[in-house]
């Protein structure tokens, strides 16, 4: 019964850590995708392409 234990422990840390990584990459590639999002909203010419045309930002990029 310890045996049992002792592997479903290791099991679990090992699911635990596998999605910690998982948020992370998922952080850091929200955060990367933010960083081109507002670059590439910087150099739009706003006499190019009106506001209207855009569509809005998904929940998913707002920051708050």
């Amino acid at each position: 019964m310890v045996e049992l234990e002792e592997e479903y422990a290791t099991y679990r840390r090992t699911l635990a850590h596998g999605w910690e990584d998982v948020i992370k990459a998922n952080q850091g590639f929200s955060s990367t995708l933010l960083k081109v999002i507002e670059n590439h909203d910087r150099n739009i010419s706003s006499k190019t392409f009106p506001r209207s045309i855009l569509p809005p930002k998904p929940d998913f990029l707002k920051v708050g």
